[in-house]
């Protein structure tokens, strides 16, 4: 990703920043951690809040 496609990509979510892999890799291990023990058959969208407010 280019800095241009990061600002570009970034500025339209609530975070203000694209994501990272880091962010989607943090998301991809959740369920399997202890944390996750009772949670079942959820959809986790990694945007950075982009459809908040839509």
């Amino acid at each position: 990703m280019t800095p241009r496609t990061a600002v570009v990509t970034g500025g339209g979510t609530a975070t203000g920043r694209a994501g990272t892999p880091a962010d989607a890799a943090a998301v991809v291990g959740f369920p399997t951690s202890r944390g996750a023990g009772h949670v079942t058959g959820q959809v986790v969208p990694v945007n950075g809040g982009a459809h908040l407010g839509r």
